[in-house]
């Protein structure tokens, strides 16, 4: 078991969601990485410092660890998910254990950002240390909401990767699942598009590409 004293020094838990897709449960009871196992069974649905930072359930891993295959698949089952931030980006360990790194997974930016570290010093160092830069905290302090249920995030209006702002009046409080859908048709429709070509219109399809999950 990994040792996240540090942050926990630091971040307390605001709220506990073990039934967070309960009933996907039963298809992580075989995850063979241990120290993911042992961490969701004590840490699983906690979510700390009002959803600044959340812990998967084993069922939440299960069924994101499936989008974030479709969203990006050059990183299909190369890792263990274990958290998400307020913004709806991902956080999981390589499945490698001679390359010791954490994932962050963001559909903002349409991004996969590797840290060189464990993920006992991501806890204990990045979100404490270095926690503002992080997880961009001085501006979840700005927002009206921040006790976020399971399920919510803050998503971008217009996502970075079309241009849109990091400031506040970018923000909006929306389903998780319904932001990465969104963002997941708009970088597959943009795919092809030549430099500078512009989008007059933004149509969400509801018979989705990314999974037939439903929407939670």
């Amino acid at each position: 078991m990994i040792n996240i004293n540090n942050f926990l020094s630091g971040h307390k838990v605001s709220n506990i969601e073990k039934n967070y897709f309960h009933d996907y449960t039963n298809n992580t009871l075989a995850v063979s990485n241990e120290i993911i196992k042992r961490f969701l069974e004590e840490f699983g649905g906690a979510s700390f410092s009002g959803g600044l930072f959340r812990i998967h359930t084993k069922g939440s891993m299960y069924i994101w660890s499936q989008l974030i295959d479709e969203f990006f698949p050059s990183y299909n089952k190369q890792y263990f998910l274990f958290g998400y931030d307020w913004m709806g980006r991902h956080y999981g360990i390589s499945k490698n254990p001679f390359n010791e790194k954490v994932y962050m997974f963001d559909d903002s930016t349409n991004e996969v950002y590797e840290l060189e570290q464990s993920m006992e010093s991501f806890f204990n160092e990045d979100l404490v240390d270095y926690c503002d830069d992080t997880l961009n905290t001085s501006t979840f302090s700005l927002l009206e909401n921040k006790d976020l249920t399971a399920d919510k995030c803050y998503s971008f209006k217009v996502p970075l990767f079309l241009g849109g702002t990091d400031t506040i009046d970018n923000y909006s409080l929306i389903d998780m699942m319904v932001s990465w859908e969104l963002n997941y048709q708009i970088v597959n429709k943009i795919k092809d598009f030549k430099d500078g070509q512009l989008i007059n219109k933004v149509k969400f399809n509801s018979e989705k590409t990314l999974t037939n999950y439903p929407l939670n």
